[in-house]
């Protein structure tokens, strides 16, 4: 399911001139989700639960950035999306 969004978020962000911005959401998600991962199912022992908590989280956090990003780029259409 991330990956559709992803892939139009990151061209959004391209067609604003911010590549940088797309690909640090990326890898704010991606290093979440492992911290995540690495705590829910080693440190807590959750197993699948914990691998599907930790990709919730971050695909959660993911969206936070994207909404708050979104708000701050100029010419944005300034309209309650979140």
């Amino acid at each position: 399911m991330r990956a559709e969004g992803e892939m139009l978020d990151n061209s959004f962000f391209i067609t604003a001139e911010r590549p940088q911005m797309g690909l640090m959401v990326t890898v704010v998600c991606g290093l979440t989700n492992m911290v995540l991962d690495a705590l829910f199912m080693a440190v807590f022992s959750w197993g699948l639960v914990g691998a599907a908590a930790a990709t919730a989280i971050s695909e959660m956090l993911g969206g936070f950035c994207l909404c708050n990003i979104y708000k701050e780029l100029p010419g944005f259409i300034k309209r309650p999306v979140c």
